[in-house]
């Protein structure tokens, strides 16, 4: 599967991936460049792998959930 999920990143620009997490009882991966440039993409996008299947985040929205779902703990405190 890891190979499958590599080639959908590469066919969307991308050189790697790395395991983020689970969301949703589904696995999550968050497609990198391995270049060591920086990379304008627009909003994060994550490959959900879901009962078996493949699929990138729907929309911004999705995208913002796993975000926070996911997220390191850093901004938590800001109520103080």
């Amino acid at each position: 599967m890891k190979k499958k999920i590599k080639e959908l990143a590469r066919k969307s620009g991308f050189h790697s991936v790395r395991y983020a997490g689970k969301w949703h009882d589904c696995k999550v991966y968050e497609p990198i460049f391995t270049d060591g440039q920086e990379h304008c993409i627009g909003y994060p996008q994550y490959i959900i792998e879901e009962n078996g299947k493949l699929r990138w985040t729907k929309d911004w929205k999705e995208s913002l959930a796993v975000m926070d779902a996911l997220g390191s703990d850093e901004e938590d405190d800001e109520d103080g």
